[in-house]
């Protein structure tokens, strides 16, 4: 797709926009001037368009949502905004400014991470004094349970934006605000003790929307492609904010689609021509380390003119290898935009002009340190310290370094703190009036100078470039994530009772240009004889890793009253970390990542303890993709992968690279049975001696008293969909996977409905040797539960309990022709172009049925084509498989659901007289695109009972879920399928026992 030009009417320079005042005014002139332009684009997974928002679309639902808050009286009041990646965000932002409601973008709770996000969101909404939450459905369904354990989440009242009506726009009223009202929160990250909301007028967003529009090279054919999370400042000015603002075209992706695919993001912006994009340094970092040169080879990367770089500090080395890498795609170094900016500033205060190379300097390390800045020669034989310039100032702001402890302006060659004056900072903290006057509220002492924003930032300015070179405030940026001091703190004294309360400091240092998390923590004098370092440290790790998601570089325990405090009894954090750093610290014990001097070899006694280095080739190779994919070192062959916290994203880049070092493709669910390098080292070299693999994989160990729980896997042979509803079952149920039995070369050893199931039942007799049984499956899966159920029921078996999961019977037509789909949605073109002209219309309805013509025949010769492939390519497989010859490579990559769609054409299911549970998605979905992976079996089947009434005897219970297909399985919509399973279960053997 070719990204809409814009228009000089579209917003550069505001042409008839003189009198826009607040972002409400923006919006609505935007719908009014250019109500077709398409303004956003969401991406889903960093590539297939899923949605989009004109102006008039946007202007629309806002003003709904809006007329809905202005029925409940809320002008002046606050709302968390819980949105996930999309678009639906925007829509509530303004729907919020429409109605005079003060917004407060905020981190939506995560399934994974409830323990940490849930007390960050009540922290919030006690400290904004919020009543309204504006989310989804699925959201709220997800902290139902912890809304009424959390007195702020009961006073609020909770609204699902998507159920509210587009007709009550036209009931909308402008509401009574100015420039100077204000328009949002925005929270600092990091602290969840104290959080602190930056106050943010409409005045402050034009204001800087505007500067940004001038500093940073915005023109008529701009596009911008953003990852940023909305609640994020970077994410919601310059990524969203700032492209209405120009009236240019803006393309939305998830950070999880960024973080999962770095390379999405690079290609989103070769496709789409886009011309700004930012993100913190980490993400360049990223790209380099993870893109492959093959996929270099497809960027174009020469419209990229402006790729912003802030949010944490910059390192020149992560710029210098990304320009060089990238440079043959396209890429100038002219293009790099390094910047500097805070939230307290609304965003930026100062970037790199576009068509400037990046410039970095060097400077003699030991007069930093004593605030003097000293360029250093070519020559100098001193240690230097490299500088990644932040840019030239925006436009007008003002900048005054200041020496902190004085408040007097320094001198042009000192260090000092970094203040600022310009109307785009902000109004103050929120219901914190002295943390607004000490921050908002500065006047340099000597000239009364003022006010100025103070940044708690230490810099200085160099031949007009802002450089910054460290903190005075305590708080840690990692990754772009403030991490506030006394918060790790207090987690760490809470691990063991040996540590001190209130005497540990947390600090960060810079390791190869990247900033590392230190903990120095005084122990009781009466545990340092008998005192187990080691489970201590280990205690220590686990716990900032938990609540934090945090990886320290060095543990340090101290003798007691060794730690530096001030004359009052404050911890004086910078003192710990230059002690640290000279090795002056009187140390009782520790540990460190970095294994490099004979000086740190107590620190190293833990790891050198539980550190299992490879024993061979293969557990070296596996080591090092594990290091590569989960971003930490050392990792032991021992070590557990789930314990050192990984998420299914990264099982899912673990197995690719082991399928590209390897050539051989395992099944997701390996991870369950194999969670160490030593045992996958081992599954490997059991593929190369054809070793059969295990069907039966534990998702969940339960109680062992407790009847079993079977899940049979899906189409695709998959049984790590099941993850999430394991973990979810009450009760603490075992919860077993069953997955198709193969071998090296012979992926699937049985090829058939029945064959699976007798072989299943075969497996399933080990755990529990006698009936009734718990089966399940989703799709195929509940299939092939059932083929067991009846195979049971013929060997004499108590009737088992069959839960079909988004199952339909192979024989019950359903409507599963895509071109169906595909002729359905012309009808659709004719209500899209309704709004157009007569010539425009014709000419848009022309330019999609043409499209569409070309894909729909596309499809059917594709689809024609590998139905013939699939004949020849399953019979040569069995035939091969009955003589017991060895596959031809090409055969060797056969699907499951190639053979079981195959199958289905001959298999008849038998009557069954157990009792079986339906369970139906209910999500409509509707999407022009091929997939139909996530659109609910109810949508695509005559029959309620998608044909399963025809094969048993007794009553059918059926339970719609929400979410759709495969999503049902997923979060948040996973905990309404398990609390329903598993009061289905509970049913089921109560009934048997009676």
């Amino acid at each position: 797709m070719i990204p809409p030009k814009a228009t000089p009417s579209m917003g550069l320079n505001h042409q008839g926009f003189n009198n826009i005042s607040t972002l409400v005014d923006l919006l609505r002139q935007k719908a009014v001037k250019n109500p077709n332009q398409q303004g956003y684009t969401f991406l889903e997974d960093g590539k297939i368009e899923s949605e989009s928002l004109t102006y008039k679309k946007l202007d629309q639902r806002a003003r709904a949502i809006a007329a809905h808050l202005q029925s409940l009286n809320t002008q002046g009041q606050r709302a968390l905004l819980l949105y996930p990646a999309g678009l639906d965000f925007l829509c509530a932002f303004f729907g919020c400014l429409y109605a005079g409601v003060i917004a407060i973008p905020a981190p939506p709770p995560e399934a994974s991470r409830l323990k940490r996000t849930l007390p960050r969101l009540q922290a919030i909404a006690k400290d904004a004094r919020a009543t309204i939450t504006l989310t989804t459905l699925g959201i709220m369904s997800l902290v139902e349970e912890y809304r009424q354990q959390v007195p702020e989440f009961q006073q609020m009242q909770w609204l699902d934006s998507q159920a509210i009506t587009l007709e009550l726009a036209e009931q909308w009223q402008p509401p009574a605000i100015e420039s100077d009202t204000l328009a949002y929160l925005q929270y600092t990250s990091g602290s969840t003790s104290s959080p602190r909301g930056v106050m943010i007028s409409h005045k402050n967003v034009i204001h800087h929307c505007n500067n940004l529009q001038k500093s940073c090279g915005y023109t008529p054919d701009s596009v911008t492609v953003t990852w940023m999370p909305y609640f994020h400042d970077y994410g919601l000015i310059e990524g969203l904010l700032e492209p209405l603002y120009n009236g240019t075209p803006c393309y939305v992706m998830s950070p999880v689609a960024f973080i999962k695919r770095p390379f999405r993001w690079l290609e989103a912006i070769s496709r789409y021509k886009a011309t700004h994009s930012q993100a913190p340094n980490f993400a360049y970092d990223l790209c380099v380390r993870r893109i492959n040169s093959q996929q270099w080879e497809q960027l174009d990367l020469s419209c990229w003119r402006a790729a912003g770089n802030a949010a944490e500090p910059i390192n020149p080395e992560v710029l210098t290898k990304f320009t060089e890498t990238l440079n043959p795609c396209g890429f100038s170094p002219k293009a790099f935009c390094p910047a500097y900016g805070l939230a307290e500033a609304t965003l930026l205060v100062s970037s790199s002009p576009e068509n400037e190379t990046f410039i970095s300097t060097k400077f003699l390390a030991s007069e930093l340190e004593k605030s003097h800045i000293v360029p250093a020669n070519s020559d100098s034989a001193d240690l230097v310290r490299t500088i990644a310039s932040c840019g030239r100032l925006i436009r007008d702001v003002k900048v005054a370094i200041v020496n902190p402890y004085t408040l007097k302006r320094c001198t042009a060659d000192e260090v000092g703190e970094v203040w600022v004056s310009d109307p785009s900072v902000a109004q103050g903290y929120w219901q914190r009036p002295d943390a607004t006057e000490e921050t908002f509220l500065a006047y340099i002492q000597d000239t009364r100078e003022g006010p100025f924003l103070r940044t708690g930032d230490l810099g200085f300015l160099y031949q007009e470039q802002l450089y910054i070179t460290g903190r005075i405030k305590d708080v840690i940026i990692i990754r772009g994530t403030n991490h506030y001091p006394q918060d790790l703190e207090w987690t760490v004294q809470k691990t063991h009772c040996s540590l001190r309360p209130e005497n540990g400091a947390a600090f960060s240092i810079e390791v190869n240009g990247e900033e590392r998390l230190v903990i120095a923590q005084e122990i009781e004098r009466g545990y340092r004889e008998t005192l187990d370092i080691d489970e201590v440290i280990i205690k220590i790790r686990q716990a900032i890793f938990e609540h934090h998601e945090l990886e320290l570089y060095a543990v340090v325990l101290l003798k007691r009253g060794t730690l530096f405090k001030t004359a009052s009894g404050k911890i004086q954090r910078s003192s710990c970390r230059a002690s640290f750093l000279n090795n002056t610290l009187e140390i009782v014990g520790g540990w460190t990542a970095n294994q490099v001097s004979a000086k740190q070899q107590n620190f190293n006694q833990q790891v050198e303890e539980q550190l299992i280095a490879p024993r061979d080739q293969r557990e070296l190779q596996l080591v090092n993709i594990c290091q590569k994919v989960f971003g930490t070192a050392p990792i032991s062959v021992t070590d557990n992968f789930f314990e050192l916290g990984v998420n299914s994203l990264l099982i899912v880049c673990l197995f690719t690279e082991i399928e590209r070092e390897f050539g051989k493709k395992l099944p997701l669910s390996t991870i369950f049975e194999t969670p160490r390098i030593e045992q996958l080292a081992h599954r490997l070299q059991q593929l190369d001696e054809e070793t059969p693999w295990n069907s039966l994989i534990l998702l969940n160990p339960g109680q062992p008293y407790k009847p079993p729980l079977f899940l049979i896997h899906d189409a695709d042979g998959e049984i790590i969909l099941y993850q999430n509803l394991a973990r979810r079952l009450a009760g603490n149920r075992p919860v077993y996977g069953l997955r198709p039995y193969g071998k090296s070369g012979y992926p699937v050893l049985h090829t058939r409905f029945k064959d699976m199931a007798a072989h299943y039942i075969e497996e399933i007799r080990k755990i529990q040797p006698t009936g009734p049984y718990l089966l399940g499956g989703l799709c195929a899966g509940g299939n092939l539960a059932f083929e067991m159920a009846v195979q049971l029921q013929h060997q004499g078996e108590k009737s088992s309990t069959v839960i079909l999961i988004e199952s339909w019977d192979v024989k019950n037509p359903l409507n599963l022709n895509i071109s169906n789909q595909r002729l359905q949605s012309f009808s659709k073109l004719i209500t899209e172009s309704q709004n157009l002209k007569k010539l425009e219309r014709l000419g848009y309805i022309f330019n999609k049925a043409q499209r569409k013509v070309r894909n729909l025949i596309s499809y059917l010769v594709k689809k024609r084509r590998e139905e013939v492939q699939n004949y020849l390519k399953i019979n040569l497989y069995r035939y091969c498989l009955d003589k017991k010859l060895s596959l031809p490579q090409f055969l060797q990559n056969i699907t499951v659901r190639s053979l079981l769609i195959f199958d289905a054409q001959h298999y008849v299911p038998e009557l069954y007289q157990g009792q079986v549970v339906l369970f139906r998605a209910s999500e409509v979905i509707i999407t022009d695109n091929p997939s139909i992976d996530d659109v609910p079996a109810i949508q695509l089947s005559s029959n309620p009972l998608m044909g399963w009434d025809k094969r048993v005897t007794k009553k059918i219970e059926v339970y719609d879920l929400p979410g759709g297909h495969s999503s049902c399985l997923q979060e948040p919509y996973v905990q309404v399928l398990a609390e329903k399973l598993e009061a289905c279960i509970a049913e089921a053997i109560l009934k048997e026992k009676k």
